[in-house]
């Protein structure tokens, strides 16, 4: 009798890390986001989300959901200059960093639905920062 440590053969591969909800694709086709922004979010997500540490510009959480958390589309690298740009006219909505991504940890019901492994950051939904303004206090020093 062998004992498999290890690899099971013949068992598909699975997603990792960040995964999306089937609310949120639909969100970025309402938001009728050009592709080259739908993939630099998408970029940006899969390898900048995390687990929010203390809520600040860049990230956060909803108001009153402890749980669901928020991000600007935004690389950390660039958080300075994006803080520091004020521009005279209304936001470009065809840029990536008016966008926020909202998301949380799936729970074992989408681990199974999805077919994740392993701990995977869920993206429930998509908005722009101008809507996202309604779920955050903007007293905090987020």
């Amino acid at each position: 009798m062998a004992i498999v440590v290890g690899k099971f053969w013949q068992r598909k591969p699975v997603k990792r890390g960040v995964a999306y909800s089937d609310y949120a694709l639909e969100r970025m086709r309402q938001l009728e986001l050009q592709p080259w922004v739908r993939a630099e979010i998408m970029e940006i997500n899969a390898n900048e989300l995390e687990e929010v540490d203390s809520p600040n510009p860049l990230e956060g959480y909803l108001v009153g959901h402890p749980s669901i958390m928020w991000r600007r589309a935004v690389r950390r690298r660039d958080i300075q200059s994006y803080l520091g740009f004020e521009a005279e006219s209304d936001d470009e909505l065809s840029d990536a960093c008016n966008y926020v991504s909202v998301y949380r940890w799936a729970t074992d019901d989408e681990a199974i639905r999805y077919e994740l492994e392993g701990d995977t950051l869920l993206v429930v939904s998509l908005m722009t920062n101008l809507e996202l303004a309604r779920y955050i206090d903007v007293s905090s020093p987020e």
